[in-house]
C-alpha cells in the first residue's frame, strides 16, 4: 500500500479514537456542570396527615434550568430518626438541621431535558412511619457527582383537635428610596397580575387582620386625578373589601428600628412640601381603621422599646415567639404592654405558602403548615408570617381558606382575643450592619433637622427625607443585599444636595469709596421653600467698621442681594471681609465666604477741598473780574463827564 495511503488512514484512525473520547467525555462534563449549578429539586408528599401505620407517596420534581440534557440518576427518601418535638422543630429540620436516617426508598429518575422538568413518585410503604407524631422527611437527588436535597415534614396523627388560629398579614410593598411613589411607580405596582393586585385578590373576603401601608394610600390620594386608573380602582376595592384592618408605620418602617436609632419617639410622615394646608395633609393617611398594632422585626425587641412605644402609641406589640419567655398564650403583658405572640414555625410556614410561585412547592409549604398546626390543637395562637410577596392569588386564597376552616384550624378573630398572664422578653439586639446603618441615618437627619431651620417653612425641607427615612427603614427590606445601602446612599445624596442650596454667590472684590456704603451680598436659595437669614460681614482690620447683621428673606428658587451698611475711617488699604450667613437662631447656615474689600475713603476728603478749592477760586476770580469792570465803568463815567465841561 502507498505511503501517502498510509498516512491518510492513520490519521482517520486517531480522529476516529479523538472524537470517540469527546463524546464519551463531554455528556459527563455536562452533568458535571448541571449537578453543581443548574438543578433544582421540589418535593410534597401526597397528604399533610396520615394516619399510624399507613404508607404514602412523595411527588418529586426536578427542574433543569440549563441549555443542555442531563443524565439519568437516582432519588432516595429518608425520614428523621425519630418524630420531632415542635413546630421549631420542623422549621430546624426544614432548614436542613439534624441528620436523616438510612435510605428507605431508592428509585431510577429518567434523564432532565434542557431547561426542562422531571416528575418522580416514591411510595412509601406502611410502617416506615408508624409512631404518632411530626416526621421529617428528606429526598436526595443524586446525578453523578452532584447532590441535590430538599426535606418536607408528615404529621402522623390518629386524630386531630383544631387550632384557634387569628392571622396577620402585611399589605405592603417595599420600595425604600420612594418616600411617596411616582404616577410611573404606582403604574407598575398596579399593573394587572402584579404582585399588590394579587395580594389584595388573595386576602378579600378571608377572615384575617391586614396591616395597610399609608405610604400606598398617601401616594394615589397625593396624586389625586393624576394618579393611574388602576391605583385607584385597587384603593376603592380595599375600601369596599370589608377586612379588618390595621396601620403599618408608614413606609412599613421598623418601629424597633426607630427607637435603637436614636429617634426619640415613633416618626410620622409630613406633606408640607406638598401641601401648605395641615387639615389636606391629613387626609392623605386617613383611613378607617378597625384597630391598632405595631409590627416591627418579630425578632428584635425589648422591654426598653416597648416603654418607649408606651409613651407615645401604646398599641399591642407583636413579637415572635422565639424571643417570648412564655409563649403559650396568643396575648400577654410584658411590663406595662401588651404583646401580640406570633407563632414563629407556623407563621414561617404559611409565608412560604402565601409566596410559593410552583404547584409543588406550594404544596410542601401547605403540608409542612397543617403538619405543624398539630402540635397546637385546642389552642388559640396568632399567625404573623413576615412581609410576603402574593404572585399567584389563587393558590394563596386557598392557603388562607383551608387555615380558616380544616381538620386542624379555624379562624378566629385577632380582636376576641385578651391578655393572659405576664411574662418577660428574651434579650435581642440587631444585627451589627443594620443598626450602624440606622445610625447613620439618624446622624443625617439630624444634620437635616438643623438645617432646615433656615427656612420659614422647616417642614417642607424636612418631609421628603422623613418620608424616605420611613421607607429605609422598612421592615419588608432584604438584610442580604444591598438595596438598603442604595437607599442610604440616596438619603446622603439629597441631604447633601439641601445642605448645599443656601450659598453667598461669590465676589472677588468690592470698592469702598465713601467713608459710608452699603456693601451688597447675594443670598441664592435653591430651596422649595422660602428662607429667613442674616448676613454678617467681619472685617479683619479697623479700617471699616460694620454694623449689624441685615435679616432678609429670600424667596422659593430664588436669589436676593443684601446690602450691609460699612463705615470707612479715613485711610486707604485693603480688608478681608468675612462674610457669613445665619438662620434667626445664629447657627451657620453656610461655610463663610472671603471677600476682599478696597478702602479708598480719603478720596471723598480730599475730592471735596479740591472742589471747595476750585468753587473758591472760581469766586475769587468772579469778585475780581467784577470790581474791574465797575472801576472800569466809574473811570469811563469820569472822562465822559470831564470832556463834557
Amino acid at each position: 500500500m502507498p505511503a501517502g495511503r498510509l498516512r491518510a488512514l492513520a490519521r482517520a484512525f486517531r480522529l476516529t479514537i479523538a472524537a470517540g473520547l469527546v463524546c464519551a467525555f463531554l455528556p459527563s462534563v455536562q452533568t458535571a456542570n448541571a449537578a453543581e449549578t443548574e438543578v433544582r429539586l421540589n418535593i410534597a408528599a401526597s397528604s399533610a396527615i396520615i394516619s399510624p401505620g399507613l404508607g404514602f407517596t412523595v411527588s418529586a420534581e426536578a427542574e433543569n434550568s440549563s441549555s443542555f440534557p442531563v443524565e439519568a440518576g437516582t432519588i432516595a427518601l429518608a425520614t428523621s430518626t425519630g418524630p420531632l418535638a415542635s413546630a421549631g422543630a420542623v422549621e430546624s429540620w426544614i432548614a436542613g438541621e439534624g441528620s436523616a436516617g438510612p435510605d428507605v426508598v431508592v428509585t431510577n429518575t429518567l434523564p432532565l431535558p434542557a431547561n426542562g422538568t422531571t416528575a418522580t413518585k416514591l411510595s412509601i410503604p406502611a410502617g416506615v412511619v408508624n409512631a404518632e407524631g411530626v416526621w421529617g422527611l428528606e429526598v436526595q437527588l443524586r446525578i453523578g457527582g452532584g447532590r441535590f436535597t430538599q426535606r418536607t415534614a408528615l404529621a402522623v396523627r390518629s386524630q386531630t383537635t383544631p387550632a384557634s388560629v387569628a392571622t396577620l398579614f402585611a399589605l405592603s410593598a417595599p420600595s425604600p428610596s420612594d418616600g411617596l411613589y411616582s404616577r410611573e411607580a404606582l403604574e407598575e405596582l398596579f399593573a394587572a397580575g402584579s404582585d399588590l393586585q394579587a395580594a389584595l385578590n388573595a386576602v378579600a373576603g378571608q377572615p384575617i387582620s391586614v396591616g395597610i401601608d399609608p405610604r400606598i394610600i398617601a401616594s394615589i390620594r397625593v396624586l389625586g386625578s393624576d394618579a393611574p386608573a388602576d391605583a385607584t380602582a385597587w384603593l376603592r376595592r380595599l375600601e369596599s373589601a370589608g377586612l379588618d384592618t390595621f396601620a403599618l408605620q408608614y413606609g412599613d418602617a421598623d418601629p424597633v428600628g426607630q427607637i435603637r436609632a436614636g429617634y426619640p419617639t415613633l416618626l410620622t410622615p409630613g406633606f408640607a412640601d406638598v401641601t401648605s394646608d395641615p387639615t389636606v395633609a391629613a387626609t392623605f393617611t386617613d383611613w378607617s381603621y378597625s384597630r391598632s398594632f405595631l409590627w416591627p422585626r418579630g425578632d428584635v425587641l425589648s422591654a426598653d422599646d416597648l416603654a418607649t412605644f408606651a409613651l407615645t402609641n401604646g398599641a399591642p406589640v407583636i413579637a415572635s415567639s422565639d424571643i417570648v419567655g412564655d409563649a403559650s398564650q396568643p396575648l400577654v403583658r410584658v411590663g406595662g404592654s401588651t404583646v401580640v405572640v406570633a407563632q414563629s414555625g407556623p407563621s414561617a410556614a404559611l409565608g412560604r405558602a402565601l409566596s410559593a410561585t410552583k404547584s409543588v412547592e406550594w404544596q410542601n409549604a401547605s403540608n409542612v403548615l397543617q403538619a405543624e398546626l398539630t402540635f397546637f390543637g385546642g389552642q388559640t395562637i396568632v399567625l404573623a408570617p413576615d412581609r410576603t410577596v402574593i404572585s399567584d392569588a389563587l393558590r394563596a386564597a386557598a392557603t388562607l381558606t383551608t387555615l380558616a376552616q380544616s381538620n386542624v384550624s379555624r379562624a378566629v378573630p385577632i380582636g376576641s382575643l385578651s391578655p393572659a398572664g405576664s411574662t418577660s422578653l428574651k434579650p435581642t439586639s440587631l444585627p451589627d450592619l443594620l443598626s450602624s446603618q440606622y445610625d447613620h441615618v439618624r446622624e443625617r437627619t439630624t444634620q437635616l433637622e438643623s438645617f432646615a431651620t433656615v427656612s420659614t417653612q422647616p417642614a417642607a425641607v424636612l418631609d421628603p427625607v422623613i418620608r424616605m427615612t420611613l421607607a429605609t427603614f422598612a421592615v419588608g427590606l432584604s438584610d442580604a443585599d444591598d438595596t438598603r445601602a442604595r437607599a442610604i446612599a440616596a438619603i446622603d445624596a439629597t441631604v447633601a444636595t439641601l445642605l448645599d442650596s443656601v450659598r453667598l454667590a461669590t465676589s472677588s472684590s468690592i470698592n469702598v469709596l465713601s467713608s459710608e456704603a452699603s456693601l451688597p451680598f447675594t443670598v441664592e436659595n435653591d430651596l422649595d421653600a422660602p428662607i429667613s437669614v442674616r448676613v454678617g460681614v467681619a472685617p479683619s482690620n479697623g479700617r471699616l467698621l460694620v454694623a449689624d447683621s441685615v435679616l432678609t428673606e429670600v424667596p422659593a428658587n430664588s436669589r436676593q442681594t443684601v446690602r450691609v451698611p460699612v463705615k470707612a475711617k479715613v485711610g486707604t488699604g485693603s480688608v478681608a471681609l468675612t462674610v457669613t450667613v445665619v438662620d434667626t437662631r445664629g447657627a451657620t447656615v453656610t461655610a463663610p465666604v472671603i471677600v476682599q474689600a478696597n478702602v479708598q475713603a480719603d478720596s471723598e476728603g480730599w475730592g471735596a477741598v479740591a472742589f471747595g478749592s476750585i468753587a473758591i477760586s472760581l469766586l475769587l476770580v468772579g469778585v475780581i473780574r467784577q470790581v474791574r469792570r465797575a472801576r472800569m465803568a466809574r473811570f469811563a463815567q469820569q472822562e465822559a463827564s470831564d470832556g463834557n465841561e
